[in-house]
Parts: structure tokens; sequence; C-alpha cells
């Protein structure tokens, strides 16, 4: 039988598509709700320094040698340890979906107003026992209920309706289209409306004023480099490979390269002055500093954005806005995961010959692409205990 490098492979109907589908994986949730925090807390506009330094030495090399392995060698990455990151995703892009169907209200949005049946006596944590339902628990022994542990279900429709159709289909080619594009559109709405929003110059000021004494070249690097910070995702360069693995062998990978690496970075950017835009409105609103209302990870996306988006005319439409966009880069980070896991799949199978067996053959590669998420399903709750919280 021929090595996993001889056999034949099916290629992207265009480059722009796997430039699409790097991009889209490489831009994710952390661009949103990680950068903008990182660069407001080290230094501003000084923060650029270092993390343009980090793409420059450390992602982009990195990037290209999995880019260039996968597409000269035309397989994918080893098997070890494929589609564990699928597991917590799930809870995130849940979420998500959670936020975004509670947008669909009338009147007030659901988080803005005590009196729920998710409320506390004193609607303290409003948004992190109700809506999030995270609870604190002794140990972590100790489950303290099913919690959001439906969460990660949510989240199968839209995996689904990611999957490419056909037979022949092996890759989300023509999602990506819409997954990767339509984030940048949704931000760039969000962007007009934000500015011109009371207070929204003074959190841009926050954002992009260079503040030298904040720089602490060591602390600043590592958020950076870690694997859920802003630059590219180190989850990302084995998924990579697996993408340019059907790439055509003289396909110029230097520049795909660079225009992921450009891209990923110009979406962090530009999420900093949304996210600072509204975080300015929100302090104008409370009479607070920008410091007072910035936070780091969920808690930015999750509890401040909704809240501020919630006192705009028309709540409802921004907030369907912003969570369907966060909803897009989870989705289109989850498609190249999934891809992953199959294309590894797909060789273990080749290697013992279980192609052979006429019943594999029979299998439509929708239901094959639908195996993975529905697999990977009943270990999602593990992600959304209350456990350890």
């Amino acid at each position: 039988m021929k090595p996993a490098s001889e056999l034949p492979r099916q290629h992207w109907d265009s480059q722009v598509e796997f430039v699409l589908s790097a991009v889209g994986f490489a831009i994710d949730l952390a661009n949103v709700w990680r950068f903008p925090y990182l660069c407001y807390k080290y230094g501003g506009g000084a923060f650029l320094i270092p993390y343009i330094v980090c793409n420059i030495f450390q992602a982009m090399p990195l990037l290209y040698l999995e880019i260039s392995l996968g597409q000269t060698q035309q397989a994918g990455c080893i098997q070890c340890l494929l589609g564990i990151g699928m597991f917590y995703y799930n809870v995130m892009v849940g979420w998500c979906i959670f936020f975004f169907f509670n947008s669909f209200t009338a009147g007030e949005l659901p988080w803005m107003t005590c009196g729920h049946d998710f409320n506390t006596p004193w609607c303290r944590t409003v948004d992190q026992r109700g809506l999030l339902a995270v609870h604190q628990s002794p140990n972590i022994e100790t489950l303290a209920g099913p919690g959001s542990c439906w969460l990660p279900a949510s989240s199968l429709p839209t995996q689904s309706y990611s999957l490419p159709s056909g037979a022949e289909s092996s890759h989300p080619a023509k999602v990506v289209y819409i997954t990767a594009t339509m984030p940048v559109l949704l931000l760039v709405i969000l962007l007009i409306n934000g500015v011109q929003l009371p207070g929204a110059t003074k959190g841009i000021d926050y954002y992009i004023r260079p503040d030298v004494s904040k720089i602490d070249l060591f602390r600043s690097v590592f958020p950076i480099i870690s694997p859920n910070g802003p630059c590219i995702p180190m989850a990302m360069f084995p998924k990579s490979s697996d993408s340019s693995s059907t790439s055509k062998r003289s396909s110029n990978c230097y520049r795909d390269t660079i225009i992921t690496i450009v891209c990923n970075a110009c979406f962090s950017f530009l999420s900093g002055f949304v996210v600072f835009a509204y975080l300015g409105y929100m302090a104008d609103l409370t009479n607070r500093s920008v410091e007072a209302v910035a936070s780091d990870g969920p808690g930015l996306v999750f509890q401040v954005y909704p809240l501020a988006v919630g006192t705009l005319p028309i709540p409802q439409l921004w907030s369907c806005l912003f969570f369907f966009m966060l909803i897009n880069l989870g989705v289109d980070s989850f498609m190249t995961g999934v891809e992953t896991v199959l294309t590894g799949f797909g060789e273990v199978l080749l290697k013992i010959r279980l192609y052979e067996w006429q019943y594999f053959r029979e299998i439509p590669a929708r239901d094959l692409h639908l195996l993975v998420p529905v697999a990977a399903l009943p270990a999602g709750p593990a992600a959304a205990q209350h456990s350890g919280v």
C-alpha cells in the first residue's frame, strides 16, 4: 500500500479557499476578548512592539514550517492528541449561541435588569450564575449539579451547518467564504456604531495611547505567545499542516503564511478599537474610569459588553450582531479541528487497510464529518461542570 504522502488527495478549488480557512482558524475568540485587554494592560500602543516582534520571529517561522511541511508531504499532522481542543471549545460556542438567541427579546435584554429566575436576591452575580451558570463548588471532586452541560449540545447544529455536503467533499471549502469574512464585516459595523457613542474617544485613547511605564518585556511576551494568546494560536500549527496538505505542491506557502499573520494581527488591532469604544461608552455612562470597567477573558465578552449594548437604541440588533460574530469565529476554528481529526483518522484507516472494506467506501462524506462533533459531544459537558470553580 502507498504511504500517506503518496496517496492521492483532494485539493482546494482555489488557493483563496485555503487562505480563508487558515485566516478563519487563526482569528478566534482570543482576538476579541484577549488582545484588547493585553494591549491596554501592557502599555497601549507600546504593546504593539512586542506583539509585532513575536509575530515575526515566533508565529511566522512556525506557521511557515507547518504549512510547508503539510504542502510538501501531502499528509496531515500526527494523530497524537487529535481533537482535544474541541471538548472545551464547544462550551464557549454554546455560550455565544445562548446569548445570541436571548437577544431576540422584546423590550430590555434579559441581563439588563433583576427580577428574573436566574437572579440572586441581590442581583450581583447575574452574569456568572444565571447566564453562564458558573457556580462555586467546595472542591474539584464535587460536581455541584449539571450546570451548563447542555451548552456543548447547542453548538452541534452550527457544526452540522458548517460541514460540507456531497460525497467528494473533504473540507469546508465553500463555507469559509462566509465564516471567514462575516466576522470582519460585523466588526466594521460595530466599530462604525461604537465610535459615535459618547465617551468612545476616551476608551480608544486608553487603548492606543503608549504608556512606556507599563511595558514589561517578560510579562508582556508570555501572554502573547501562550497557546490561547492573541498571536497565532499554538493549536493552529498542526492544523495548518493538515489544511496545507490539500494544497498543491506548487502553491506559494510563504505568501499564504504572511497573509495569515497579517490578517490575524489586523483583526486583533481592529477588535481593540471596537471593544474599547464600547468600554469608553460604558465608563462615560457609569461615571467611572475605563480601567474600572475593563475586564479580561470571558468577563469582557459575556459581562461588560452585553451590558454596554443593552443601553443602546435597538439593543437586540447590536447584541445579535456581536454574538453572531463570535459564533462565526468559533465555528470557523471548530471546522478546522474537525478536518484535522478526519484527516488523521483517514490516514489511520489507510494504514490498517480498513478503507478496502466496501462498507466504509459507501459511507457519505457528510456522515463522516458529522461523526466527529457527535463523538466529541459526550466529553463536552466535562468542561461545563461546576467542579473546580
